[in-house]
């Protein structure tokens, strides 16, 4: 098994575009395979004047060319871009740039614009399914069929608490839709250590992808803070996702009848043959002039068995408690 790995900016950058380009920047030095990115272009078109977050977020927002600009400055970091359509117009950037994924959040579970425009594109999908039923899970891929791609488990509850996650949906997902991959979007606090275990957790379970939300500023109040970890945390749940693909789902780590190298060293520390006392060459090897005992082996095979000693001939000398070799024996 292997896993794909993308962060998160969210509104985080308050339509700062260096901080923007930071973000980018550190996604790329953590080894990311890819970044998401909310793209609101036209506010007045999804979200009411009414809403307290309607003043800070018309502040964040970029125009058409400055999405085009940040997509490319990605791209140019070897990133992929998935990006969440929150309005119609943010389409208009599939024309003008490269996107590898959409990701359809739950607030636009039954835009119909969003869904219609998602599916006319053809791209693949990454299904955000936090907070929602099975009902809505199987109407979304029926909806999309093979262009749904990916089903994400996970939500954002400024910050989200791991008891709250029911985690163990994951191997429940797995199994219902054996034809789709199953990811992770991690949403605890960033002083949580379940904001890296979690990730791990979610990998035994079955996941293969997952969302991380990624900061330069670990802890500083902007928007989306609570769960954006620091560069070298991202980092590091990167480093343990990897180290359980090698360790756990690396192909030849399932074959029993094949041992590593480490495995190798640990055996050859068995008792083997050597000689009871100093013998000549000449003499008949006998149960009497064979004990077995630890030695430093390395890369020397042993015997193990005195039934493959009885009765061979040394064809040269050889000293008290040294290792019996093949090489020893006469054919």
């Amino acid at each position: 098994m292997s896993f794909y790995f993308y962060t998160e900016t969210a509104f985080h950058h308050e339509g700062d575009m260096d901080f923007m380009k930071q973000l980018i920047d550190a996604s790329a030095q953590v080894g990311a395979d890819g970044i998401k990115f909310h793209v609101l272009i036209d506010i007045d078109a999804v979200i009411s004047s009414k809403n307290h977050l309607y003043p800070k977020l018309k502040s964040c927002t970029f125009s058409l060319d400055e999405w085009v600009d940040i997509f490319n400055y990605a791209q140019k970091k070897n990133l992929d871009v998935v990006m969440l359509p929150v309005d119609s117009a943010a389409f208009k950037l599939v024309e003008k740039t490269k996107v590898s994924y959409f990701d359809l959040h739950s607030v636009s579970f039954y835009d119909d614009g969003v869904l219609n425009l998602m599916k006319s594109f053809g791209l693949p999908v990454i299904l955000s399914a936090g907070g929602r039923t099975l009902n809505e899970i199987n109407d979304k891929c029926e909806f999309f069929g093979h262009q749904l791609a990916v089903i994400m488990m996970g939500f954002q509850n400024f910050p989200t608490q791991f008891e709250e996650l029911k985690i163990r949906k994951i191997q429940s997902l797995k199994q219902l839709y054996s034809q789709k991959a199953i990811g992770y979007a991690d949403h605890s606090h960033y002083g949580d250590e379940m904001a890296i275990k979690a990730n791990e957790y979610a990998y035994l379970l079955g996941a293969t992808y997952f969302e991380k939300h990624i900061t330069v500023a670990e802890g500083e109040e902007r928007l989306d803070f609570q769960a954006a970890l620091g560069a070298e945390k991202v980092k590091l749940t990167i480093e343990n996702l990897k180290l359980i693909d090698k360790a756990i789902f690396s192909p030849q780590d399932h074959e029993l009848h094949s041992l590593n190298e480490s495995e190798i060293r640990y055996r050859n520390r068995q008792r083997v043959a050597v000689a009871v006392r100093n013998m000549e060459k000449g003499e008949v090897l006998s149960p009497e002039l064979v004990t077995f005992k630890m030695l430093e082996q390395k890369d020397k095979k042993g015997f193990t068995d005195i039934m493959a000693l009885q009765g061979r001939k040394l064809i040269k000398p050889i000293l008290r408690d040294e290792m019996i070799l093949e090489t020893n024996l006469a054919l």
